[in-house]
């Protein structure tokens, strides 16, 4: 639900994939953005949508859009290609957001996700 904060998906569409959530977090502190209260909401807005968070990933899940592998408890993408009709390009800045977040987090720690996004789990 981070994806749907506008500062947040500007700085995502701003950091390329290979530079890291380091880098990501760290631009919330710079000296162009000054805003590190954004990285401080994350925990609160993924508090508040976790519910429905977790009514998408079961409806997903039914759909056969994710396969959860038993080995690691890794969940993955069927990489199902939605239908041309259903394509909308006002959602393709949270999927290429999505994609990025989804590539860091496989690549780190939960503790070093929950340091450089200042979250809890």
């Amino acid at each position: 639900m981070i994806l749907y904060q506008k500062d947040i998906r500007t700085v995502l569409r701003s950091t390329q994939v290979n530079s890291g959530i380091r880098k990501f977090s760290n631009k919330f502190s710079s000296t162009q953005m000054k805003s590190t209260d954004v990285l401080l909401r994350i925990h609160d807005l993924a508090e508040r949508y976790k519910e429905i968070s977790w009514a998408s990933f079961i409806l997903a899940s039914k759909a056969n859009m994710l396969a959860v592998l038993a080995e690691g408890a890794l969940v993955v993408s069927r990489d199902l290609k939605i239908p041309k009709k259903y394509e909308c390009a006002s959602i393709n800045p949270l999927l290429i957001g999505a994609d990025k977040l989804g590539a860091w987090f496989a690549k780190n720690s939960l503790y070093d996700i929950a340091s450089n996004l200042r979250v809890r789990f």
